[in-house]
């Protein structure tokens, strides 16, 4: 366990702690300020760990909900982060689902999301991988599998929102990164590069373009859109960015996105086919 300094995020003690009882109690002395706990630092096998949270079914409090937001910015375990950030958009994807279906609020954990989403999108010393990791969103099965009771519309219906308000908030920066990183994969050479800091810039720039084409119920917009992802297709040097680009095209709704889709879904049956 590691305990993070709640206003510096660094770590001030990380120790192993013997459990030996079914209940027991630990006692830390003499820290400057509070911290926050980071558990399971550092471990090889894979836990489920239920924290204690409110009697709401998938509905934290704010504790938690804070909890979540500092460890996925100042986190220093990879692991640990993602499942943070992993965790905070999973809150924030239901609470969108209760204030569709109940008229609940939404907005002070959606900024808490907002507010870690924006600190690891510009953050520097971090590689383009974990970025991308940290960065992307559950999918609605991950999703799916913490109801206790399926609801495929509102997961996905929530799941598009939150992307939406992500992209409305941070177009700037999403898409100031993703040229930044177009330019750096068309200057390395025709063919894609197989080497781990290629994949990983190649990764990265597929789920900002991920969120880059969610959108609102506009027509500029998702011509906009349309055309990104059509561009990001056309100009793609390997199949898993084609596939990334045709994937958004396929979700989008409206004639242009779904004749793009049809128009590249067809170019690609054609390749096949002369292959």
């Amino acid at each position: 366990v590691g305990l993070l300094d709640s206003k510096s995020g660094q770590v001030v003690e990380a120790t192993v702690l013997h459990f030996t009882q079914q209940q027991q109690i630990f006692q830390f002395e003499n820290l400057p300020n509070p911290v926050v706990l980071s558990i399971l630092r550092d471990f090889s096998a894979p836990v489920i760990l239920q924290p204690d949270v409110s009697s709401q079914e998938n509905s934290p409090g704010e504790e938690e909900c804070e909890r979540l937001a500092f460890l996925a910015t100042y986190e220093t375990d990879g692991f640990n982060r993602w499942e943070a950030m992993q965790q905070l958009y999973t809150v924030g994807i239901f609470a969108l689902m209760e204030q569709q279906e109940k008229s609940s609020s939404s907005e002070s954990i959606v900024a808490k999301v907002l507010d870690a989403f924006k600190s690891i999108l510009l953050e520097d010393g971090i590689d383009p991988s974990t970025k991308s990791y940290l960065l992307n969103l559950p999918t609605e099965s991950v999703l799916s599998r913490k109801l206790a009771q399926p609801r495929p519309q509102g997961i996905h219906k929530s799941r598009q929102q939150l992307g939406t308000l992500i992209k409305v908030a941070l177009h700037k920066e999403l898409k100031s990164l993703y040229d930044e990183l177009t330019q750096s994969i068309e200057a390395e050479s025709v063919e894609a590069q197989t080497d781990r800091k290629s994949r990983a810039k190649r990764s990265l720039r597929n789920v900002l373009l991920d969120f880059l084409c969610f959108c609102r119920n506009d027509k500029k917009e998702l011509v906009t859109a349309a055309n990104l992802a059509t561009r990001h297709f056309e100009e793609a040097r390997c199949l898993t960015d084609k596939l990334a680009a045709f994937r958004k095209l396929a979700s989008m709704s409206g004639p242009d996105s779904v004749g793009k889709a049809r128009v590249v879904c067809n170019e690609q049956f054609r390749l096949y086919a002369l292959a």
